[in-house]
């Protein structure tokens, strides 16, 4: 019955997926595919952060309807302490959701605590054991445990994490994830990766919007930059002031340092010291 929902899913395709957990959903006599389909549903409309609270708590409702056992599984309850956490309500985890054997349920607790600000106990329940996760689950436990890591100050692992994730999404998806990837390598001390990673970013996808374009060129210009590639960082560094100037991209404090560090790497110190 979930094969379709999880090849939808795989594919990115969430209105194919959305679609047939619904009408499993509405089959009466059923209840436990029901309620199967109401803890998927939930954990589908929880990848939508805040826009999904709404449905994930119909979904677990619905699930529960179904079958009122479900309310006592592990599933269920890292989904409820993970919607309370993201509407920063206060949150008690029960401990033995901390070790759940669970895979789906673990990665819920996972995002309850960063939610609630707890990145360092949250890198705790991802590494704790192997997890065994759908493949739309498992790119977003990669890339959950890398930025967990990242705000802990661990970018070299971070990067590693990014980049596993960037292997099991698509798109969009696959895109950031290699741009994270990449700032992740810099701040590492590791620029020939992080231009891997933005050249593999730049295969990704088919057009860039004007801000990921910015983000795209500002990266590639502190790589080129840590590579001695004065003149290659200014081009780059160039195309991010010129889109920020035409509106197309939002102002970052970032770009006049780095307009300013090229400059001075290039000897063209007055130049220099207006950027800075």
């Amino acid at each position: 019955m979930m094969y379709p929902v999880m090849d939808a899913l795989r594919q990115g395709d969430y209105d194919t997926a959305f679609d047939r957990l619904v009408r499993t959903l509405s089959i009466s006599g059923r209840p436990a595919e029901q309620s199967e389909a109401g803890l998927w549903l939930a954990e589908v409309y929880s990848l939508y952060s805040s826009d999904g609270q709404e449905g994930a708590w119909g979904a677990l409702e619905a699930a529960a309807e179904a079958d009122s056992a479900v309310r006592d599984s592990l599933l269920y309850r890292s989904l409820v302490a993970e919607l309370h956490a993201l509407a920063g309500q206060e949150v008690t985890v029960p401990d033995v959701l901390f070790t759940a054997q669970d895979s789906r349920a673990r990665y819920h607790v996972a995002q309850a605590l960063v939610y609630l600000g707890d990145t360092e106990r949250a890198i705790e329940v991802l590494q704790a054991s192997p997890l065994e996760l759908p493949a739309f689950l498992a790119w977003r436990a990669e890339a959950l445990l890398a930025s967990s890591l990242e705000a802990e100050g661990r970018p070299e692992e971070a990067a590693v994490c990014y980049k596993r994730a960037a292997l099991g999404s698509l798109g969009l998806e696959r895109y950031w994830n290699l741009l994270d990837a990449a700032a992740m390598y810099l701040d590492s001390g590791g620029p020939q990766e992080a231009m891997r990673a933005l050249e593999d970013a730049r295969e990704a996808v088919g057009e860039e919007s004007s801000e990921d374009l910015a983000t795209r060129h500002y990266l590639l210009a502190r790589v080129q930059l840590v590579l001695e590639n004065p003149t290659l960082a200014l081009e780059a560094i160039e195309r991010v002031e010129a889109l920020e100037a035409g509106g197309t991209a939002e102002s970052a404090h970032g770009t006049p340092l780095v307009i300013a560090q090229v400059l001075s790497s290039l000897g063209r110190y007055e130049d220099a010291k207006i950027a800075f």
